[in-house]
């Protein structure tokens, strides 16, 4: 090991640990390392002694400060950077792939159309950086690396530091910047007041060597090299080339020209005048974050601020590209920004960034914008994939939320400023489209910097989108910065489903932000999903009390929120099914891009209107395979409940073996499966089935399915079968905790559905002499009265029934126990009437539930046929 690898590996032995030397050259020596804390490999660069030595360290990483905040797709990103005990390094990431000097010491010359791609790509890099008011000054093979067979520039603005820290000082250590085969004139003649059309020059000798095999200029000494670009003409690529085409010879000599004022006015001129439309691959064919994490270096006072970067690095290797090359660039996916700053309090940046941005765009309606649930489904379906992080994750996450426009980004933090870059790329082809920012704001005000960062974007894409702001202004503003990172927990296990959990961390959110309305809205809905239970009012009064300020300042909502707002009103009540219908169409029409909108549309087109043929072809138009209906595992429970409603067994059959395939170990689908083939009339197949759910459950889970396969069974007429499997649950039940109320409640029911009505009574005076008001076991003492013929009684308990006071989903529940009652006294207009009244919703559960015993006086009656034929 030399003296140098020796002092590295000592200084840097808590951060990175040093395996072995890449290679070096005039100003450094590159080593492969290991960063301990991300475990990833890295290249660090450690400039000579010599050449540290006459810079010195606060000037030179000063420098670098200015340079590393260049986020481009072409542009290998700066990690990390700082002086340890005399040694001056720079880290960057490990490009696997290998350089282009390496490629053309392999292969001469490359084929047209690749050398034509990768200068188009690194002229893009160039015309982004000069934008930006960096030169890289020394362009050259050796720092073109070739990742996934895509460009990346290295070392961007390293030249200009050391130019700009050294000065005359430089000229000490006898190291020149540049490179004299690629140095345009202007640098090679020592002219300090260099633009980018410098960098066109030396990009230009780039793209001749890739044709022709060798750089325009060749000769034995550096004075020879110089000469000859201050004074000779170039030869024309075609003497080594001829199959050169006209158009790629003329850009070739505009930018060799001698005179920056005769060659193209910017890099992005070169590479469009380079890119025409025969060449196959266009610049930026591949797009993916590089996700750079930010180390804090502390010289002289000073932070050395890490990049916020892209790079290409294949993500079609990463991510194979599907059906996604087909999706709608109208259809937006936002993204949370990516954190680089490593600090506490700004870690819930990236979530309010994402969210602010998809509520002005879906305000803005000039999109298809993912709704925030379907994003964060997304990203769990990528994460799992084994895809997060390392860039392939952006492309990955379009093609599961499938959109064709993704809105992504990253922060990082200086002193007490936030720095927030975003890029708005096309997912069909992974090409930039564009980038915004950086925006800068203070970090204690993170709301506010968020509210010009949407602004900015939605002003960005409009015009991408073929869109007219006009005179469009957001009204909405960012919610508490503090009220992110709960609200964003609460989304998180609502998609578990987890409604008790989700509704504490919406609380939060609303807590840190009496304003976040979204916040709200989620925190409701889940507390009315929560109100079947026995703190059913706690529930209902919890959800009432966070929407009333809502409602009182409803005309101040976005026209989704307010759709929202209505939906969950309707949740609470429960017994408009037309209510919740209508409303779920609203929050669709308001945001064409929600695929949680469209779910809930399709819920309640079966459960509110009855409608099984619209349900489907709502659920149809999702990808079961992707985003939000990949997690929400009642995608294939509802489409085989749509199609058993409609009577179409074989394509219930058929929707339960595809869940089937996907989750071969899901009893609900195997359930699904036996029901379907008990409707067929195949038995022998559903014994087989059962036979294997039996092998799959433990034996906890028993009396989950058992009851449901004797209901397919009897449902279809097979009673003997049924009976073997209820006698089976019964069994089950009785060897179970009896203290237990649950389970002493489901084992009572099923003893009713066995028509055990005798083993089920004192089961069910025991639990109403406990729970009085219980609506189930009131209900079932009522039927079982009825079915005594003690009509007195059954009239008794269906006035308490009436007159108790239930919560809405429960009160929904206890009329239909009136109604059951009503039947199984032959009272069938008061039946009618009672199932009326629970609306829709029970509708749709009744002729769900083929033949429920308890209606059997009404199977023959026409207003009930009426009533419970599907609508649509």
């Amino acid at each position: 090991m030399t003296d140098l690898l020796e002092r590295l590996t000592q200084v840097l032995a808590d951060r990175y640990r040093i395996e072995r030397e890449l290679g070096s050259g005039g100003m450094a020596t590159v080593y492969l390392a290991e960063d301990l804390k991300h475990h990833r490999p890295v290249a660090i660069k450690v400039l000579r002694p010599e050449l540290a030595a006459a810079l010195g360290p606060e000037r030179f990483l000063r420098e670098i400060e200015l340079t590393a905040r260049l986020n481009h797709p072409h542009i290998l990103p700066l990690l990390d950077s700082g002086e340890a005990e005399g040694l001056l390094f720079y880290v960057m990431p490990y490009v696997e792939g290998e350089s282009l000097r390496e490629r053309l010491a392999l292969e001469r010359q490359l084929p047209l159309d690749e050398a034509l791609r990768i200068a188009s790509e690194v002229a893009d890099a160039l015309d982004f950086a000069h934008q930006h008011n960096v030169l890289h000054r020394d362009i050259k093979p050796e720092n073109i690396l070739l990742e996934s067979k895509h460009a990346v520039v290295a070392d961007f603005g390293i030249a200009r530091a050391i130019d700009a820290a050294g000065g005359t000082r430089l000229t000490e250590t006898g190291i020149a910047v540049g490179t004299p085969e690629y140095m345009s004139p202007e640098q090679a003649g020592g002219g300090k007041d260099l633009d980018g059309r410098s960098d066109v020059y030396a990009l230009g000798c780039v793209l001749h060597e890739m044709l022709a095999g060798q750089p325009p200029f060749t000769g034995p000494t550096v004075e020879s090299l110089v000469r000859q670009h201050l004074s000779a003409e170039p030869p024309t690529v075609t003497a080594l080339r001829p199959s050169v085409p006209e158009e790629v010879v003329a850009a070739l000599t505009r930018s060799l020209a001698k005179a920056p004022a005769d060659r193209f006015g910017s890099a992005g001129a070169f590479g469009e005048a380079i890119a025409p439309s025969g060449v196959s691959t266009p610049p930026g064919a591949v797009l993916v974050e590089r996700r750079a994490t930010r180390r804090w270096l502390t010289v002289g006072g000073i932070f050395a601020i890490a990049a916020v970067v892209i790079a290409v690095i294949g993500a079609v290797l990463l991510f194979p590209r599907g059906r996604g090359a087909t999706y709608d660039p109208n259809r937006v996916l936002v993204v949370p920004f990516t954190d680089q700053s490593g600090l506490r309090e700004a870690q819930a940046l990236g979530q309010l960034a994402q969210d602010y941005i998809i509520q002005i765009l879906t305000d803005a309606g000039f999109a298809e914008v993912v709704d925030p649930l379907t994003a964060l489904a997304a990203s769990q379906n990528v994460a799992a994939a084994g895809i997060a992080g390392g860039g392939g994750d952006v492309l990955a996450l379009a093609d599961d939320a499938q959109a064709g426009t993704v809105v992504s980004g990253s922060y990082y933090a200086a002193g007490d400023s936030v720095h927030i870059q975003t890029r708005i790329s096309d997912a069909r082809n992974g090409s930039l489209l564009k980038t915004v920012g950086p925006v800068i704001g203070s970090l204690r005000a993170p709301s506010e910097v968020v509210a010009r960062l949407g602004r900015e974007v939605v002003a960005a894409l409009a015009p991408l989108l073929d869109q007219e702001l006009g005179s469009w202004e957001p009204t909405a503003r960012p919610a508490a910065y503090e009220a992110y990172e709960a609200y964003n927990d609460g989304l998180t296990v609502y998609l578990r489903n987890e409604m008790a959990e989700a509704a504490r961390h919406f609380e939060r959110a609303v807590a840190a932000d009496p304003t976040f309305s979204r916040a709200r809205l989620w925190a409701a809905q889940s507390h009315f999903l929560l109100t079947s239970g026995p703190d059913g009012w706690s529930h209902h009064a919890q959800a009432e009390s966070l929407i009333a300020p809502l409602v009182e300042s409803r005309e101040q909502l976005s026209r989704y929120e307010r759709c929202r707002l209505d939906f969950v009103i309707a949740l609470g009540r429960w017994n408009d099914g037309s209510a919740l219908y209508d409303a779920a169409r609203c929050m669709l029409d308001a945001a064409p891009g929600s695929d949680d909108a469209k779910r809930e549309v399709a819920n309640w087109a079966l459960w509110g209107l009855n409608r099984p043929s619209e349900s489907i072809q709502l659920l149809r138009e999702l990808d079961p395979d992707r985003g939000l209906m990949k997690l929400w595992g009642g995608y294939w429970c509802g489409l085989s409940n749509v199609y058993y409603a409609l009577g179409d067994y074989e394509g219930d059959l058929e929707v339960a073996r595809q869940a089937r395939q996907r989750r071969p170990e899901s009893l609900d689908y195997l359930w699904h499966e036996t029901r379907a083939l008990a409707a067929l009339g195949r038995l022998d197949e559903a014994a087989a089935i059962v036979d294997t759910m039996r092998s799959l459950s433990s034996r906890e889970a028993l009396g989950d399915w058992l009851p449901d396969v004797a209901y397919a069974l009897r449902d279809h007429g097979y009673h003997a079968g049924a009976h073997e499997f209820f006698d089976e649950a019964i069994a089950w039940y009785e060897s179970q905790a009896p203290n237990n109320e649950a389970l002493r409640g489901s084992l009572a029911e099923v003893l009713y559905q066995a028509e055990r009505w005798d083993e089920a009574l004192p089961l069910y005076e025991e639990l109403a002499a406990e729970n009085p008001e219980v609506h189930t076991y009131l209900g079932a003492l009522g039927r079982l009265a009825a079915r005594r013929g003690e009509r007195d009684e059954a009239l008794r308990i269906s006035e308490r029934l009436r007159s108790a006071r239930y919560p809405p989903i429960q009160a929904m529940l206890a009329t239909l126990e009136r109604a059951k009652i009503a039947a199984l006294l032959g009272d069938r207009e008061e039946a009618m009437t009672l199932i009326r009244a629970v609306g829709q919703i029970q509708h749709s559960a009744i002729r769900h539930r083929h033949r429920d015993i308890d209606f059997e006086s009404l199977r023959d009656y026409p207003p009930f046929q009426e009533l419970m034929r599907p609508k649509g």
